[in-house]
């Protein structure tokens, strides 16, 4: 007698910065290139280009557009719900801090296991207003490391020295937490 085949998971892919042609785009073209197609379906989420979509597509993954404003932005994480719950998505793979920090929170509620690629930690941005003050730096801080701990079930950083960093900070547990050079492991 054979075995059932197992389900094939399905996972969301989101970012919340343009996609285009770079460094991101690259991490995320290997990723769906590499991945066992038997067991993964992918779905690209965020503000994707036409000449990124027809790649992702060729690759036979599916786009979402999704454009949100600001971590804060309700309408957007409204628009994220109907997404997952549309593409039926199993796990979610964040691919930019932005997202990451704005829909940890509440995917956690949702039930849904995360996985986030840490280039930089929301707290490297700076911007206009409380995030320039000491206190500003304190808080994204306090969020980020309440996200890493309780909605968070693995992070990847693609650079050792900012993983290293993050733990003298307090800001990552040990056992979510991996470094993978490149952010993505083909093995």
């Amino acid at each position: 007698m054979t075995e059932p085949a197992s389900p094939i998971l399905t996972i969301g892919l989101i970012s919340s910065y343009p996609l285009h042609v770079g460094g991101v785009e690259t991490h995320l073209l290997s990723l769906l290139r590499y991945s066992d197609q038997a067991r993964y379906r992918f779905v690209l989420i965020g503000p994707i280009s036409p000449e990124l979509t027809a790649q992702v597509e060729a690759l036979g993954a599916q786009v979402a557009q999704w454009r949100p404003k600001r971590v804060t932005h309700l309408t957007s994480l409204f628009r994220l719900w109907h997404i997952l719950r549309a593409y039926e998505i199993d796990v979610i793979h964040f691919h930019c801090p932005r997202a990451a920090l704005m829909a940890r929170p509440l995917t956690r509620l949702w039930r849904i296991p995360v996985a986030v690629t840490v280039q930089l930690p929301p707290y490297y941005f700076t911007g206009n207003g409380l995030i320039n003050t000491p206190l500003g730096l304190w808080f994204y801080k306090k969020c980020e490391r309440f996200v890493n701990f309780h909605c968070t079930d693995q992070l990847i950083y693609a650079s050792f020295q900012v993983m290293e960093e993050a733990r003298v900070l307090g800001l990552i547990r040990d056992d979510n937490t991996v470094f993978i050079g490149n952010g993505v492991n083909l093995e």
